[in-house]
């Protein structure tokens, strides 16, 4: 797998909803493309600090939602 296609399931791989093999794949590119491994921490902990902000705070559920959604169509 390329940096190119890692980029385009970085968010599906960080929800764990890719398939075994793509797991594995993206897991084995990350060990040996520092860039990758990189983008990929940052958005891990982009989307943890983001749920802790959302869940420290009673924000209405259709705020959420619209994120959630943005988050989810912004890494197609």
């Amino acid at each position: 797998m390329n940096c190119t296609e890692v980029a385009s399931r970085l968010q599906l791989f960080i929800d764990e909803e890719l398939i075994f093999q793509d797991m594995e794949s993206i897991r084995k590119h990350l060990q040996v493309c520092p860039d990758c491994e990189k983008r990929f921490q940052t958005e891990k902990l982009f989307k943890q600090t983001l749920k802790d902000k959302i869940m420290k705070r009673n924000i209405e559920s259709h705020v959420v939602d619209g994120v959630k959604d943005f988050i989810h169509n912004s890494s197609n």
